[in-house]
């Protein structure tokens, strides 16, 4: 999923007001207050987001997926052959079309 793509499936959801697109890594006190950020929404907690905790707008989520990067690899690992076949066809049919 492109970075376009998430920043729409978040902006879609009912709770989310607005969304800063290629934020700094470092959310920083002067952001919070330039942008006038309420909420500063993570999983975890470390050092980037300290201000956003030190000003009372940090909260942090349980993320209950337990979807990750290795879990990616291993499905097209084992699925290699498959994928490679599906993009060919794709890639045909768009070059007929």
């Amino acid at each position: 999923m492109t970075l376009q793509e998430r920043t729409l499936s978040v902006m879609a959801c009912r709770h989310v007001n607005d969304v800063v697109v290629d934020a700094p890594r470092i959310v920083s006190s002067d952001m919070i207050h330039v942008l006038g950020i309420h909420l500063v929404v993570a999983t975890t907690m470390d050092d980037r987001l300290q201000n956003a905790k030190d000003m009372g707008v940090l909260q942090i989520m349980d993320n209950p997926s337990t979807f990750d990067f290795d879990k990616v690899l291993r499905v097209i690992r084992t699925k290699q052959d498959a994928l490679q076949q599906k993009v060919k066809r794709k890639q045909q049919a768009q070059r007929q079309y």
